[in-house]
């Protein structure tokens, strides 16, 4: 059974599934396949470094990004309605996280960025997904899948050739402190 793309005379390659080609075609299921990796990486590395809840609460900002989004990608005007629940969404957030020392609650460590840029990712995502609609669900579900694998497998390469340098660094630094202390002794 050939399946067709475009003209009837093409003959589709089998061995790719019609779902992934539908994914990398499609420039919305192409950016599906991006926030979606991200919204992994940002969320489970801020809830790794940081405090659970803030992070939560940052993560979970993602109505505020995803109504601009939608605002800006798929023309969706903003009403008045959706501006109070954002509003009180955003005053329920600053609420909890609000600590008298410091006052109004912005973000200021590497996790709390991590989980504004998860929620904003996680809006992009969904906000991608509608503007796939047209797309079948086997393309959409792998774009989100296959987004999370390879986002999470470049971080873990990247990461890795990060420590591999690092050691090779502090292991030339260590070199290079046990020829001093060599000398050093070597003149005694």
């Amino acid at each position: 059974d050939l399946h067709t793309v475009g003209d009837a005379d093409e003959e589709r390659d089998e061995s790719v599934p019609e779902s992934l080609m539908e994914v990398l075609r499609s420039p919305s299921l192409r950016l599906v396949l991006v926030a979606a990796g991200l919204t992994n990486i940002c969320f489970n590395t801020a809830v790794t470094l940081g405090d659970v809840l803030r992070v939560t609460l940052r993560f979970y900002l993602m109505p505020v990004w995803a109504a601009i989004l939608a605002h800006w990608f798929l023309n969706e005007p903003i009403n008045r309605a959706q501006t109070l629940r954002l509003l009180t969404g955003l005053a329920g957030a600053a609420l909890v996280l609000w600590q008298p020392q410091i006052g109004v609650p912005i973000p200021t460590s590497v996790s709390d960025w991590l989980g504004i840029a998860g929620g904003f990712c996680f809006a992009l995502n969904n906000i991608s997904l509608r503007q796939a609609q047209l797309a079948s669900d086997a393309a959409r579900s792998q774009a989100m899948f296959i987004g999370g694998f390879v986002c999470s497998l470049a971080l873990a390469v990247a990461l890795a050739s990060a420590a591999s340098t690092l050691s090779v660094l502090v292991m030339s630094h260590y070199s290079d402190a046990t020829n001093v202390c060599g000398y050093f002794f070597s003149q005694l």
